[in-house]
């Protein structure tokens, strides 16, 4: 193999690196911004958790109910980020880099949704009691 293929090899694996991080980030953005504007339609404490018979017995606030994924989530990235570059043996990761930045961007699909899903789980909770 050539040193020119080596280095194109480099630059795409950066790239997807980087496009993952993009993702990620503009999916915490996404979250961030989607929490700013329902901050002012709900009220100054929110449910935050339910029994098994789907009654509220758990309360925050509306700025820790809103904004507590998304920070966690960003932190969360940072660690993914961490663990990359501190990795003792860095072709490890090197390895398997395509699918820690696929789990990444995945994780954070995820968690992004986890409040859409806590709104429906009621929902679905009733269908599957039929």
């Amino acid at each position: 193999m050539t040193d020119l293929a080596k280095i194109d090899w480099g630059f795409r694996r950066a790239l997807c690196m980087k496009k993952a991080y993009v993702a990620a980030l503009g999916l915490v953005l996404a979250s961030f911004a989607i929490s700013a504007y329902a901050y002012p339609r709900l009220p100054e404490k929110v449910a935050s958790h339910w029994d098994a018979r789907g009654e509220v017995d758990g309360y925050m606030s509306r700025t820790l109910g809103l904004f507590l994924l998304p920070s966690v989530l960003f932190l969360l990235i940072l660690l993914f980020a961490a663990i990359a570059s501190i990795d003792p043996l860095k072709a490890n990761i090197e390895k398997f880099r395509t699918y820690y930045d696929g789990f990444i961007v995945l994780f954070c699909v995820f968690m992004v949704s986890i409040p859409t899903g806590a709104q429906h789980s009621r929902r679905v909770r009733a269908v599957l009691c039929l």
